[in-house]
């Protein structure tokens, strides 16, 4: 309103006491009404002059009359019609000279939908335009968005060959301007981008907010973020830092997440370099951390957090506001906080809202380098690119939804209630917008670029793109591609192609024999059944998968757990009468306290304890009249010679009970048990192993008896909480052959020619395993070099 009201007082001014200077106002399309009046009132000076920008005096009135809001004319039409004026009235300024060629094909190309039947005649309508029109007209279909990214950074390279050559890439797809820039780097080009980038983007902005990151949430990823920041230095030595950082990570950041706060950090963390790192981190984050669960002005948040950022910037020698506020970045987060800083405009507010609103204010502000960039490239914005011109202007993104964007849906105005309101169709942007493509596009060195794909779906062209293809091909002309000197696409091919490709071979690893393994677990043996190579990184190479950052309680984890569990209970002697699902219950409790006090892990796992335990309290008795339970959480072994010495096999079962004519093996599993299927073709070995060790006396204390049963007792928590898996074949006879089985695959072992193959039969193999990134399976497999050798 105040904008309109200022428009109306300068053209009232400007009517009543006309100015004795020349006046002109140029590049505006008067897309307001407001301002269509002042363009109105300057035409009517007797010294004054309006520039329209890029009015199609070329189109037939018919058409002109025929225009719909989409279209490029529509607002410039709109402006004649607000000032009383048509086209009949508006004269060449500068060149007399006929419009451009191009100008000419596009406008044609995007005439009116209701008059594109004239196309029939647009050969002899167009005449010697059309090839003079193509002349320096280059359009490139890239296969991807990193590949469209690469072709422009090529075509903008090529263009700094020709001395004076100003080149400009324009697009609204911000994402793409970025990849542009970053391949721009690899020739060490730094390119002015008129969009700037945004405060949360830059090196200061990231590392300005790491810090908030850490105390709102405490979490690995975060923690290790800011530690790994090459700016945070907490009066440390970069080097100091890296090296405790890793000490660190093992220590206190992997596995479980740690409770939340510095204190379980500072308890979790080696004694050495990690503990003076976490202290430091301590030390630097205080003035955010002994207030986290305050509220606090604005103000009063701001010099906390710009304390702790100072603090982790700061060197063993200089505070760290040198190094923080002194860049571009750093100067426009200045100039916020102070502004931030001043009195107080909100109530007291937490430090999530704090965190929230300051993330929003610097979303909002675009940081240019004043200088350091190369003075003949740019990346503009369609709104940018409206008053400057290059000598090649590269229009890129022409895809549906990147440019033009789609018309958004107006949840409140309806298109009737927008036409009362006196306001212009959803549709007017999308004029804007290709008026803003004409202009640029009618450059006389023009590339246009889309990428086939976006993503992973594919891009459709967009409206202008078709229009002036279909147009090209209809009039029986090729489409402008690029010539063999300005081939971008073979040339980005061949940009990060090396000059020989030699595939990675499938690892065959064959150590001598004394090196080779001679002691195995039975949950070992079917590593070495399915995939060899990860039995001889881990024992052969001493190798260990160490745990992931923040890791999830995974069904590894929760197998452990209630396996802990159930070995307490089995052992428990319960009085007559005494509840199940109540010992079991309390035995829950104290084995996965660490984890129930975590409200996350607590509130999916303690009901799934529940439901096992209420399994337990009716399925129990019959388990125990079965027969007696001789072992639970046993170890044994079982020795065999070979011809490279004797060889030990081990195992820890879960529970053995001892029956009528001999013994049952059970295991205890909270995923999904191995089929009869498996067991029978020697895949699932474990338990038919633990039966063999049973037979021959391995396990103390337990006699060697026959095997008569192997059973699971599965206990998920889901639905059914539990069951009992019985395998309906001859124990003692399966235990025998898998038995059998091990040894030859050992004395196969034995020989030094034979190699530990990665995942040999990737057909009984359902996951990726810990050791496939250091066979680089992934490679080998993808290029079906499976039988070749290393």
């Amino acid at each position: 309103d105040r904008r309109g009201r200022l428009l109306k007082a300068t053209a009232e001014k400007l009517r009543t006491r006309p100015p004795g200077r020349p006046m002109i106002i140029a590049g505006s399309t008067g897309s307001i009404p407001a301002s269509a009046a002042l363009l109105a009132q300057v035409a009517r000076l007797t010294n004054g002059m309006v520039i329209l920008p890029g009015l199609d005096l070329h189109l037939d009135d018919e058409s002109f009359a025929a225009l719909e809001p989409g279209h490029p004319q529509w607002g410039m039409a709109q402006t004649l019609a607000r000032m009383g004026a048509t086209r009949g009235d508006v004269r060449i300024f500068g060149d007399t000279s006929a419009p451009s060629s191009r100008s000419i094909l596009l406008s044609e190309a995007l005439r009116p939908a209701d008059t594109t039947d004239l196309w029939r005649d647009a050969r002899q309508r167009l005449g010697g335009y059309v090839m003079d029109a193509l002349n320096g007209l280059t359009i490139i279909t890239a296969p991807s968005e990193v590949d469209e990214a690469i072709i422009i950074a090529l075509a903008m390279r090529h263009a700094l060959e020709t001395p004076d050559l100003r080149a400009a890439l324009v697009t609204p797809d911000r994402a793409l301007a970025r990849r542009v820039g970053a391949e721009l780097a690899r020739w060490r080009i730094k390119v002015d981008d008129s969009a700037g980038q945004p405060l949360t983007k830059t090196a200061t902005g990231i590392f300005f907010c790491l810090a908030l990151d850490v105390v709102l949430d405490w979490g690995p990823a975060a923690i290790l973020a800011l530690l790994k920041n090459p700016l945070c230095r907490m009066g440390l030595d970069r080097s100091e830092i890296e090296m405790a950082v890793a000490d660190f990570e093992i220590s206190a950041l992997r596995g479980l997440r740690p409770k939340p706060g510095i204190t379980p950090l500072i308890l979790a963390a080696k004694p050495g370099a990690a503990q003076m790192l976490v202290n430091a981190m301590a030390n630097a984050l205080s003035p955010l951390e002994v207030r986290a669960k305050d509220k606090l002005t604005l103000g009063e948040w701001v010099m906390a957090h710009a304390q702790c950022v100072e603090r982790l910037a700061a060197t063993s020698t200089e505070n760290g506001a040198s190094d923080i506020w002194s860049d571009d970045a750093g100067e426009a987060l200045v100039n916020l906080l102070a502004e931030l800083g001043g009195p107080a405009i909100l109530e007291p507010t937490d430090l999530g809202d704090y965190s929230a609103l300051i993330r929003q204010f610097m979303e909002q502000i675009a940081v240019r380098p004043k200088f350091g960039t190369h003075p003949r490239l740019s990346i503009l914005g369609p709104i940018e690119a409206r008053l400057q011109r290059a000598d090649l202007m590269i229009l890129s993104g022409l895809n549906e939804e990147t440019w033009p964007q789609a018309s958004a849906i107006d949840p409140w105005f309806s298109r009737p209630m927008r036409a009362d309101f006196g306001l212009d169709p959803p549709e007017r942007r999308l004029g804007q917008s290709a008026h803003d493509f004409v202009m640029a596009a009618s450059a006389p060195q023009v590339i246009l670029t889309r990428a086939a794909k976006v993503g992973s779906s594919p891009g459709v062209p967009s409206r202008w793109w078709l229009r002036l293809e279909t147009l090209i091909k209809g009039l029986g002309i090729n489409m402008p591609r690029p010539d063999a000197a300005h081939d971008y696409m073979q040339f980005a091919t061949m940009l990060d192609r090396p000059s020989a490709v030699r595939p990675i071979m499938a690892p065959h690893p064959r150590p001598p024999v004394h090196a080779r393994p001679r002691r195995l677990s039975v949950t070992q043996v079917e590593t070495l059944i399915r995939d060899p190579y990860a039995t001889y990184a881990r024992h052969v190479l001493k190798l260990r998968p160490i745990d992931p950052i923040d890791q999830d309680s995974d069904a590894a984890l929760r197998g452990t757990i209630i396996h802990k569990i159930l070995e307490q209970f089995s052992k428990l002697k319960l009085a007559a009468g005494e509840s199940l699902s109540t010992a079991f219950l309390e035995i829950a409790r104290s084995q996965a306290a660490e984890l129930l006090d975590r409200p996350a892990l607590g509130a999916v796992w303690w009901p799934r304890l529940e439901r096992i335990a209420h399994w337990v309290e009716i399925e129990w008795p019959e388990f125990l009249e079965q027969g007696e339970i001789v072992g639970v959480e046993c170890t044994g072994h079982l020795k065999f010679a070979t011809a490279a010495g004797e060889f030990t096999l081990t195992a820890k079962a879960d529970r053995i009970d001892r029956r009528m004519n001999g013994l049952a093996i059970l295991d205890y599993k909270t995923g999904t048990p191995p089929s009869q299927r498996e067991i029978e073709a020697r895949w699932a070995a474990q338990l038919p192993l633990e039966a063999a060790i049973a037979m021959a006396g391995g396990f103390p204390g337990i006699p060697a008896l026959p095997a008569m049963a192997i059973e699971v007792i599965r206990l998920s928590g889901g639905d059914p909480p539990g069951e009992l898996v019985t395998y309906k074949f001859d124990a003692e006879q399966i235990a025998r052959n898998h038995l059998a089985n091990f040894k030859k695959l050992i004395a196969e072992y034995d020989d030094p020619a034979v190699p530990y193959l990665s995942r040999p039969r990737v057909q009984f193999i359902s996951r990726y395993g810990d050791y496939d990134h250091l066979a680089r399976v992934r490679e080998w497999s993808a290029a079906g070099l499976e039988g070749s050798e290393s």
